[in-house]
């Protein structure tokens, strides 16, 4: 068969025919199958931990953060028939069979999917992919995410999330996912959404300025790892107990299981310290901006205080080191897989500057993922402001010496006058030091008061509520701008800029200088914030007490082993300082024993030796070396437990708060060249300076408990025998000296004397020389006779104003904000007896029951009340030389609080609508103490000082036993001659009325009768007039003396 084909050819060409057809008619797949993911990427059997984040946000939002992170979860993820569900795993193992115990997380819209081969009639397949409906969704191998539908079904702590817990301010109008947001592999699931919000009307900042500014966008990024992918396989839980926790301060996780009965006891929380695996190199990478040229400086600071915690962590003994890596492509800073230092570069509106947030298992403690977020937009802000303030201070300095030159050179030509209206050198403190007493015996016990003076920890904020533990939550690893002491920061690296830019202010600079004092200034304020917060991400939480920690202060030579001259008046870099401490980058005495604490287990010993930290809790070694610590729950029930507060015995801290009081004035209070400073800020005002007033009233709070505890009358002379009662006392009493002279400030008032006699100094209030002028050195709208000259301006403006200059059309906006704010503070905080704090509201004492201040609030009041103010006005120059003007002046000139813009001012005070006096407010808040079921004697008796009549009452008494009025609308007042008070209104008003009447002439006649002049007939003068005598007649004369509308609201006010 020699033309016949073999049978091995024709097989090898049905091969071929095969091979050819297969190239003709490929296997076609699915055309949306690329985006289905394989179930086995998802593994049901075990757990994953969860972290949500905002990743990024609209700058001009504070309704959001970039990077905020929320809390870290325990979850498992669960298919059901449309969605893939993430629930959290119920703590304790022995309810896990319940599956309704495990609470819902999120879930997200999924399509089941799988495939086959598409067959022809014969059941051939034809190279043609389907999807395989035959399949139950249980069967199906694939899915299709929808992650544009996320639901969430969680509370976390995320801002927008935080505010529409209590509120419904913020409603998410869109939702928005591409392909590249999403990330899954073996371990780990990663997506990330954008969503957009509409913000209500109701909830708009007082600063809107346009209705684009209502709708805003937040990225979120929803994190998934294995949790043993995260977590160490040899890392020991490290139990924190409540030892632990008034030791050294550490973020914590908590473990709570019933007991064998069900019960919730003690015994069934187990709480662990946060901290790293100490056997374990940390590594963090660097965001993608820090590959900009232009940060190459920060990215050099940022190596250097990764350096500095290193050299720290060394010191203490750990072996854990940070490691520090450069930007990575496929590193994603909400990716939980990873530890990041994130730079930000847009300003935020909501004003923080560093954030360290961590996340730690849930199961043990130990953190598996942490992040530095750097806001490098906020911070630039700041610098501009604060480097105005020190230049500003420099060119005052050059100034003063050159005034002090000249005044050297001339001053054998200056008379000093004397009297009240003369210059004087300003009142020296020398401390509130009372007379020796004799040593009395007391049955005080000793020991109980030195854990009172040295233990903050025993007066914490009950964080007993939802919306208290959000609050407290929110506020622990952030650093707002407000608190950061800009000053002291970048004070250091000034002299550099002068060198290269000069004397200029922010304004003067050119684009390119103020680039430069950016970037030379930068680092200064760049590293204390970032090592600061890198604390936080080792587990560190805040210690407010580092500031008054002074024997763990480094000293002059340890500070010099370090290469640095400044003071560091700190035991803490976990301290929101305000000052010296962010001089110097390195972590405190403090901060580094802490660190051995949790990373090397071991404790320094009073006698310098080390030992482990299961030595010490066994009692088999001495007492350890003492640090002082206190955080954020133990703020605001605590004096010398504050953020940015500075000196180490209270009566330095209080000092320290009046000092930084006054100095924030020139900041704060005037428009400074910002664009928007506005009425509708005054809410917020408001709650800084009560922030202000609220640490020094502390004072008091802690002297009230202490009077309580150990049943001490106020006139005990224990106060002087004990250190620490001596100084709580003199402390109180300076916070209140502090509230009087607030209270006491008069408004804007200059310093003007006649180039005749020039040793002649008179004062007169801004008000009475121009209605427009906002300063007492505009010549051009402070016009004075000839020969008369305006040499100083003190006191300051009680309502806001607008400068006469300014081109700003808003009515809104000012250039001044005044300080009637502040006076009702103050005035509340002299004379309240609660603030809404049940640790501090136990008792209702006020400062009216210490003698030495009683008689001077009584005579505070009354002076307000009549409008006579006795004290001492400090002025200062043009060229700001200091000096003081002592005498009488009057608030009721310009003391008119005017109707607030913002509602939820005039509710918190209490304001009437319309204008009101200040006077009359000061006599609102007197009688509202009188509704306090707990009255003390004094405050009784300086209410009864107050009370007015407007009718008879039946109590058996006579008309002619009241000194009473009628005013022309035909009310009658009435008052007891013993309400001293309100019989000088009384008789104020009449006097008004009996002078008003009078003519001028008559007056002048009847002064000259009474002060004796020769020759003076004083009977055709009315004999009421003449009772008045001369001092109310002077005052009347001279416009003195309040007008009848005055004194008539004063007794309405005061009227029951």
């Amino acid at each position: 068969m020699s033309g016949g084909v073999g049978k091995t050819q024709l097989v090898g060409a049905f091969f071929l025919f095969i091979v050819g057809c297969t190239k003709e008619l490929p296997y076609q797949s699915v055309e949306d199958k690329f985006d289905d993911v394989s179930k086995s990427m998802i593994d049901t059997e075990v757990d994953y931990l969860y972290v949500p984040s905002t990743v990024n946000t609209t700058r001009t939002s504070a309704a959001s953060r970039p990077y905020w992170m929320g809390d870290a979860k325990r979850v498992r993820f669960v298919f059901s028939e449309d969605a893939l569900n993430v629930i959290e795993v119920e703590a304790d193992d022995r309810f896990q069979a319940n599956n309704l115990n495990a609470k819902p997380v999120l879930s997200i819209p999924i399509q089941h999917v799988d495939y086959r081969c598409r067959e022809d009639a014969y059941g051939k397949c034809t190279h043609q992919e389907e999807q395989n409906s035959a399949l139950t969704w249980e069967q199906r191998n694939f899915f299709k995410l929808e992650p544009a539908k996320l639901a969430l079904k969680e509370i976390n702590f995320l801002p927008v999330t935080l505010k529409n817990l209590f509120s419904s301010c913020y409603n998410e109008v869109d939702s928005q996912f591409s392909d590249a947001d999403m990330k899954i592999d073996q371990d780990s699931l990663n997506i990330k959404i954008e969503k957009t919000f509409k913000t209500s009307i109701d909830c708009a900042s007082d600063g809107l300025e346009s209705l684009s500014d209502l709708t805003f966008k937040v990225q979120y990024h929803y994190s998934f790892a294995k949790l043993s992918a995260l977590a160490s396989k040899n890392y020991k839980p490290y139990e924190y107990t409540s030892v632990d926790e008034r030791t050294f301060g550490f973020f914590s996780t908590k473990k709570r299981t019933l007991g064998v009965d069900n019960n919730d006891v003690i015994d069934g929380e187990k709480q662990y310290m946060d901290r790293w695996n100490p056997k374990r190199s940390v590594v963090y990478y660097l965001s993608s901006a820090f590959t900009d040229p232009k940060y190459e400086n920060i990215k050099t600071a940022t190596k250097s205080a990764i350096q500095t915690i290193n050299a720290a962590l060394v010191k203490a003994g750990a072996e854990i080191q940070i490691e520090l890596r450069d930007h990575d492509s496929n590193v994603d800073p909400g990716d939980i897989r990873f530890n990041s230092i994130v730079l930000v570069e847009d300003p935020q509106a909501s004003g923080v500057i560093g954030y360290g947030p961590h996340a730690s298992n849930p199961m043990t403690g130990e953190i598996v993922h942490a992040r530095t977020v750097m806001y490098l937009g906020t911070i630039k802000k700041y610098i501009k402001y604060t480097y105005n303030d020190i230049i500003l201070e420099r060119i005052n300095e050059i100034k003063n010496a050159q005034n002090t030159q000249s005044l050297m050179a001339s001053s054998s030509a200056v008379n000093h006058p004397q009297g009240d209206s003369s210059r004087t050198g300003p009142p020296s403190f020398k401390g509130w030091s009372s007379n020796k007493r004799d040593f009395v015996e007391s049955n005080l016990d000793e020991r109980k008061l030195k854990a009172v003076a040295t233990d903050a920890l025993s007066y914490k904020e009950n964080k007993v509520d939802l919306k208290d533990r959000i609050e407290f939550l929110s506020r622990t690893s952030n650093y707002p701008a407000e608190l950061f002491n800009f000053h002291h920061a970048i004070d250091g690296g000034i002299d550099e800029v002068i060198a290269k830019v000069g004397l200029k202010t922010w304004k003067d600079l050119s684009d390119d200088e103020q680039e430069l004092v950016i970037e030379r200034l930068l680092p200064h304020v760049w590293v204390p914030t970032l090592v600061h917060e890198f604390g936080h991400n080792l587990g560190l939480r805040h210690n407010f007490a580092g500031s008054e920690d002074k024997d763990n202060f480094y000293s002059a030579r340890e500070l010099s082993d370090y290469g640095f001259k400044s003071e560091f008046k700190y035991s803490s870099i976990m301290d929101y300082a305000y000052s010296s401490i962010n001089e110097l980058p390195i972590l405190g005495k403090y901060d580094v024993a802490a660190l051995r604490y949790a990373y090397k287990e071991e404790v320094q010993l009073k006698d310098e030796q080390y030992v482990s930290v299961e030595k010490w809790k066994a009692g088999d070694v001495g007492d350890i070396k003492g640090y002082q610590y206190c955080t954020d729950e133990h703020v605001g029930a605590n004096p010398n437990c504050n953020r940015f507060d500075e000196g180490t015995s209270l009566v330095e801290i209080a000092a320290h708060y009046i000092k930084s009081y006054d100095k924030r004035y020139a900041r704060a209070y005037m428009r400074n060249e910002r664009r928007h400073f506005s009425l509708y800020q005054d809410a917020s005002h408001a709650g800084s300076v009560y922030g202000q007033f609220m640490n020094l009233r502390m004072m008091f709070e802690r002297y009230e408990t202490v009077k309580n505890m150990f049943s001490l009358p106020d006139n005990s002379p224990v106060w002087e025998q004990y250190e620490f009662l001596k100084d709580l006392k003199q402390a109180t009493l300076l916070s209140a000296k502090f509230f009087t002279e607030v209270i006491k400030t008069p408004n804007l008032t200059c310093a003007v004397v006649h180039q005749s006699a020039q040793n002649q100094v008179f004062s007169a209030p801004l008000q009475a020389l121009s209605a427009q002028a906002v300063s007492c050195f505009d010549s051009e709208n402070v016009q004075l006779a000839p020969g008369y000259s305006v040499i100083g301006q003190g006191g300051r403006w009680f309502q806001s104003k607008k400068d006469p200059n300014s081109i700003n059309p808003y009515v809104d906006q000012i250039d001044v904000r005044g300080i009637w704010i502040d006076k009702l503070l103050a005035t509340r905080f002299l004379l309240g007896t609660s603030f809404g704090n049940t640790t501090l509201d136990k008792y209702e004492d006020t400062y009216l029951q210490m003698p030495e201040l009683k008689s001077e609030i009584a005579d505070v009041v009354e002076s307000v009340v009549l409008d006579r103010i006795q004290g001492v006005i400090h002025f200062a120059t043009k060229e700001g030389e200091g000096f003081s003007l002592k005498g009488e002046y009057q608030l009721s000139v310009a003391h008119e609080i005017p109707e607030p813009l913002s509602e939820s001012v005039s509710k918190f005070f209490g304001l009437p609508s319309g204008r009101v006096d200040f006077s009359s407010q000061v006599i609102r808040e007197l009688k509202a103490l009188g509704k306090s079921e707990k009255v003390s004697t004094e405050v009784r008796h300086l209410l009864r000082s107050l009370r007015v009549l407007r009718a008879l009452p039946q109590d058996g008494r006579n008309l002619d036993e009241y000194i009473y009025v009628d005013t022309t609308t035909g009310v009658r007042y009435l008052a007891l001659n013993e309400a001293s008070i309100a019989s000088k209104v009384i008789g104020g008003l009449k006097a008004g009325q009996i002078l008003d009447a009078t003519s001028e002439e008559d007056i002048q006649l009847a002064m000259a009768y009474l002060s004796g002049q020769e020759g003076v007939d004083g009977s055709g003068v009315s004999k009421a007039v003449l009772e008045l005598g001369v001092d109310t007649l002077s005052r009347y004369q001279s416009g003195r003396w309040p007008s009848q509308d005055y004194f008539e609201v004063l007794l309405e006010a005061m009227a029951e």
